[in-house]
């Protein structure tokens, strides 16, 4: 039985994005992230080293793809540790480079082509609809069915099939209504139980959007067409082909604006795609630096957006539609988002000369503040109106003045000193400020509102804040553009992520086979039969979403991403090693240039390969626990077990540096939240052999030297986790014992609330899993990183600054 957590209706808007296109663009977006990318190449390279960098760096930092075996001596230093993760991301940058080939280059062809052709039919349906003459009909109808022939002929002809679903879920308009359904679908149901068996029916499709969205625009079409066989084969197949392009047609047609001047913004839209396009292909060939491309392509498109507002605020909207490939409500949404509320006000605003305005308001020393206390419902104004409601009050007589007359010379009249200090009492702005605002509201008027044919300061404002928001415009369309040519790519990510859980599953049934009895053999056979299926499921994948008819190389990737280790080493063990499938007759590799890229002998091989593994890996870890045991000696108190070593060092380490070194440098990281998390799990785990005071939570062999009349106990989970939380803290510190196992307490309540959909009861802290305790480790990991980080600045002040 499957048992779901509900979440609420926003996640599918939120879900957008997080998709795998969106978090892609986003390692270029982020400062911190582009760094990591530089790391891995030079600041002026071609686009897809640009893009093959930004991969590795979401594969190996966000996802946490591996490619070497970590050892406690690579780790000693930072420097060490540095070079480790660039080791890893440089594998992952070769792997990639080695699966993706072209394909990148590709998708940036069919891109130019299909908004090339799209611009042509619009053109010739224009012309269609301004002309009467039949002959001229018949022509133009030729010209535009001719134009969108070729382009499918293209399809079948130089290009992989999947490219073909890709360009025809585009014109129909479904690729972006199914991936956002595929959105929903992850955003309503979190799956939290399910038999193994079921697991291994999984597919994922609830999370992985791109490959969801491929798989469905695929089905959906070969069952829409009837197709069989290689797509490049519908040429011969005249009448489906038919069918497809005057189904095609209707589509595209259907797809443009019906007024002459939305259509005029579309071709304006699409020539603009097509310049952006003709930047990034010189920068596939060319090395460039990536910030300088979007600099120049910002530029191209400011240009555009200012001439588009200018004509109306309709073809805005309509430019933005074809820009976007989004429907009206969509556009309307993303408008929003950026912060544009009123799009007729929002286009006026751009009539006026923003940089030049800013630039007198500069020399005229007339700031942002001034402006606001200019503005209707500034400091200014209220300082009018309070005047007048305080001249109300008194007779005319006294005060005859106006509120500039009073300004300027007011304080000079005796009988006035009473009435201005009550006025000012109420107001925020001293006599001397309204002075100033004053000269400044007149400068302002003659300079500015006036000559640029301003109305109020009000709008001033509005015009001057559009030059964020144009920045915004520009930059979400480079990365929308960009994100056009890296759905195949994203699909080979996603790939990673599903093998990364096929692993998980395939880990948790091989465990189970040890506990298994002799009478249960079968079980076993059923858990290895249901491996291998699944991994000749991806291999089947693997083939038909790269079109890779290399058995080694899709075998190398697989072994790779259940090894953790690198595409190149994992090909060589591969290839070189004796094979599982000969064990007890030879000692022979499997020969791959005679296995079929969908293969059970080579899905068998790298079952048992795994089972293998696994069992190494708990040998290592039992001999490694029997010499701990036979180097154990007599303590009174245990203070440097291996789960302490890594935050001891961490914390120690930081202290001594800083003076030497900029507190900011040594601050509190993300990586260091995943190994306090990792660290945190051990100790869970080890302390099952342990036991701690429960007065301060420290592990102890004998009494407690703090605590002598406290018995030692065995510590649950709970109290497990809060000796290492508390281990932590004391080294910048501490709070009471009882504090700490309380803050822990909440958090796991929190985490198992997420997965029970209620608050836990008492015997169920017991069966916490693997991945909750990470979790925990990983949110206590936060407030251990915000104190530490507040312990080195109050050092750096104290050495540096004598505070």
């Amino acid at each position: 039985m499957v048992s779901g957590i509900k979440r609420s209706s926003l996640a599918a808007e939120s879900a957008r994005q997080f998709t795998t296109p969106d978090l892609l663009t986003l390692k270029f977006r982020r400062e911190q992230d582009f760094e990591k990318i530089l790391e891995l190449t030079d600041e002026e390279s071609d686009l897809l080293t640009y893009i093959l960098s930004a991969c590795a760096i979401h594969l190996y930092h966000h996802m946490d793809i591996k490619t070497l075996e970590m050892k406690d001596e690579q780790l000693l230093t930072y420097e060490a540790e540095h070079k480790f993760d660039r080791l890893q991301k440089k594998a992952l940058l070769d792997e990639l480079s080695q699966i993706i080939g072209k394909n990148v280059i590709q998708e940036l062809e069919l891109f130019e082509k299909k908004t090339r052709v799209l611009k042509d039919i619009l053109n010739v349906t224009m012309q269609l609809k301004n002309t009467n003459n039949p002959v001229e009909k018949e022509e133009l109808e030729q010209e535009r069915g001719k134009l969108l022939h070729q382009f499918v002929l293209s399809l079948f002809r130089k290009y992989p099939d999947y490219f073909f679903f890709d360009q025809v879920g585009d014109l129909f308009g479904l690729t972006i209504q199914t991936r956002m359904e595929m959105i929903q679908l992850a955003s309503e149901l979190k799956i939290t139980q399910m038999d193994i068996s079921e697991e291994f029916k999984r597919e994922y499709s609830e999370t992985l959007v791109e490959l969801g969205t491929f798989t469905h625009l695929r089905e959906f079409f070969t069952k829409k067409w009837e197709l069989k066989g290689a797509i490049r084969q519908l040429e011969t197949q005249k009448v489906t082909f038919r069918r497809i392009e005057n189904e095609l047609m209707n589509k595209i047609i259907e797809s443009f604006p019906f007024s002459q001047k939305g259509q005029k913004a579309s071709i304006d839209a699409l020539h603009l795609k097509l310049k952006i396009i003709d930047e990034f292909k010189k920068h596939v060939s060319t090395p460039r630096s990536f910030r300088n491309l979007e600099k120049d392509i910002s530029k191209l498109v400011r240009f555009e957006i200012y001439k588009q507002a200018l004509e109306s605020p309709q073809s805005f909207v309509d430019f933005f539609s074809r820009l976007l490939d989004l429907p009206f409500n969509d556009v309307m949404e993303f408008f929003r988002k950026v912060r544009i509320s009123n799009i007729p006000a929002f286009c006026q605003m751009l009539a006026v000369p923003v940089q030049i305005i800013s630039k007198k308001l500069s020399e005229m020393n007339i700031r942002d503040m001034d402006l606001t206390r200019l503005s209707e419902k500034g400091g200014l104004n209220i300082a009018r109106q309070k005047f007048e409601e305080k001249k109300s009050q008194r007779h005319e007589a006294i005060i005859s003045m106006s509120f500039e007359e009073f300004v300027k010379t007011g304080e000079q009249y005796p009988d006035l000193r009473q009435f201005s200090r009550e006025f000012l009492s109420e107001i925020t702005l001293s006599l001397r400020d309204l002075q100033d605002l004053l000269e400044k509201e007149k400068i302002l008027k003659n300079e500015i509102l006036i000559p640029f044919q301003v109305v109020n300061v009000d709008n001033l404002r509005l015009a001057l804040s559009s030059i964020p928001i144009l920045t915004n415009l520009e930059k979400e369309i480079f990365y929308h553009v960009l994100k056009n040519i890296l759905r195949h790519i994203s699909r080979l990510i996603e790939q990673y992520e599903k093998l990364k859980k096929d692993k998980e599953i395939f880990l948790l049934a091989l465990k189970k086979i040890p506990q298994l009895t002799e009478s249960e053999n079968w079980i076993q056979v059923k858990l290895e039969d249901l491996i291998i299926k699944k991994i000749m499921a991806r291999q089947k994948e693997f083939h038909d979403l790269f079109r890779f008819n290399n058995s080694h190389l899709i075998n190398g990737f697989l072994w790779a991403r259940l090894s953790n280790s690198s595409f190149q080493d994992a090909s060589k063990i591969i290839k070189e090693t004796p094979s599982p499938v000969y064990h007890g007759l030879y000692q022979f590799p499997l020969t791959y240039e005679e296995i079929p890229p969908v293969s059970f002998a080579s899905a068998y091989d790298l079952t048992m390969r795994l089972q293998a593994s696994l069992k190494l890996k708990e040998t290592k870890i039992i001999e490694a626990r029997a010499k701990s045991v036979a180097k154990e000696k007599p303590m009174t108190k245990i203070e440097d077990i291996e789960t302490f070593s890594w935050i001891e060092k961490r914390i120690k380490t930081a202290i001594m540096r800083v003076g030497k070194i900029s507190p900011t440098d040594l601050y509190w990281t993300d990586e260091d939240t995943k190994k306090f998390g990792s660290n945190f799990l051990l100790h869970v785990q080890v302390m099952d052999a342990k036991k701690i005071c429960p007065e301060c939570g420290a592990i102890q062999v004998d009494n407690c030297p703090k605590h002598q009349n406290g018995s030692l106990i065995r510590p649950n989970k709970i109290q497990a986790m809060a000796s290492y939380y508390q281990f932590a803290s004391e080294k910048i510190g501490s709070k009471e014992f009882s504090t700490n196992r309380q803050e822990v307490e909440e958090i796991t309540k929190e985490v198992m609330k997420e997965r029970l959909g209620r608050d836990p009861i008492a015997d169920e802290y017991k069966q916490l899993l693997e991945g909750e305790i990470r979790l925990i480790g990983e949110k206590l990991a936060e407030k251990v990183g915000q104190k530490f980080n507040k312990t080195l600045y109050k050092k750096y002040r104290k050495t540096k600054l004598g505070k």
